[in-house]
């Protein structure tokens, strides 16, 4: 089968990564709980060029596998004693655990967990069920599962992958939502369902939200930056009670020494008095299954930033690794 290796782990992913025409098939027994699947689409992440790009002490945590990838589209091909919910010719999309060493999807054929993998809404194209995989499952866990229909929102990071998901999500679950994000992309935050925007570019962001006294019940850090010090900050407008979500884009020495700080310094020592929750992506099926509830009742989308085709797939890394897409990358297979 044809695959995108990452041969030469010394270079960056677009430039160290090699398209295989003879990679071997993933022929092993499927697993009980596993499912072969023939990749109709790709959906990029900025956790994969960061994850084959590790250094230490990043891998003592994360062992990329060569072949990348997280997210995919597809078609059943086989499936394992267990994963009797699904049956070959099923139209289904997922995410792999890439990170637990485990081959990615960047390639015509992958397996997945039937944890992390669930049927397509009808109607739902193969690009944009693609999309869905990690970033929306990232924006399900870190914010639908810490707040109730009508807390009121504060999304740091409106417009990538992870952040036009969560602003759909906390609309569907009853939510007041305000997000930050630049200015050109304004109106499309306002188009997903936030109930007021924040535009970066034009007032200082921690002023604005301290402005507004502790009115928020949850706060989900999708574009943390350390100079900002938006937990620390969040004193002042979070409730009593609330919590503080930050999903890193990364890992590095520099942030567990930051997380460890927010997790383990008291607000007297000049931390933050929230609860704190770093959040790492994961597969959970029940999500998933909801997310495709949403999807085919009309109540979420994926925004698409930019399709590629697979002998673009260097083109895509660049894409996601230049911090400027608004919405999901796409690779056709």
């Amino acid at each position: 089968m044809r695959a995108w290796v990452h041969t030469s782990p010394q270079l960056p992913l677009e430039k160290g990564m090699t398209l295989v025409e003879n990679e071997p098939y993933p022929s092993d027994p499927l697993r009980p709980n596993e499912i072969l699947v023939k990749v109709k689409s790709i959906a990029v992440n900025p956790a994969d060029p960061t994850f084959a790009e590790l250094g230490w002490p990043g891998k003592a945590f994360i062992k990329p596998n060569p072949i990348p990838g997280m997210d995919f589209s597809g078609e059943v091909v086989s499936t394992g004693s267990n994963a009797t919910s699904l049956k070959p010719g099923d139209r289904v999309f997922g995410r792999i655990d890439t990170e637990k060493g485990k081959p990615g999807s960047m390639a015509e054929y992958t397996k997945a967990e039937i944890e992390g993998c669930v049927p397509i809404p009808p109607g739902v194209e193969w690009d944009h069920a693609a999309g869905i995989g990690t970033a929306a499952i990232t924006a399900y866990e870190s914010l639908v599962l810490n707040s109730i229909s009508g807390d009121s929102v504060f999304i740091n990071g409106g417009t990538g992958g992870v952040g036009t998901f969560a602003i759909q999500f906390a609309k569907a679950h009853g939510c007041r939502v305000t997000v930050s994000c630049s200015t050109t992309k304004v109106d499309l935050c306002k188009e997903l369902g936030a109930d007021e925007v924040i535009d970066y570019r034009s007032v200082d962001l921690v002023s604005t939200l301290k402005g507004k006294g502790k009115v928020f019940d949850l706060v989900v850090d999708y574009a943390y930056r350390e100079e900002t010090n938006l937990y620390k900050a969040s004193n002042d407008f979070l409730t009593n009670g609330a919590t503080f979500v930050m999903v890193p884009g990364g890992v590095s020495g520099a942030l567990i020494k930051t997380l460890s700080k927010n997790m383990l310094c008291p607000s007297m020592l000049g931390g933050g008095k929230a609860k704190f929750k770093p959040y790492f992506a994961k597969s959970n099926r029940a999500a998933f299954q909801q997310i495709s509830e949403w999807m085919a009742a009309g109540k979420v989308r994926t925004v698409i930033d930019s399709v590629f085709e697979f002998e673009n797939m260097p083109k895509a890394i660049e894409r996601i690794k230049s911090g400027r897409s608004t919405g999901k990358v796409i690779v056709h297979v």
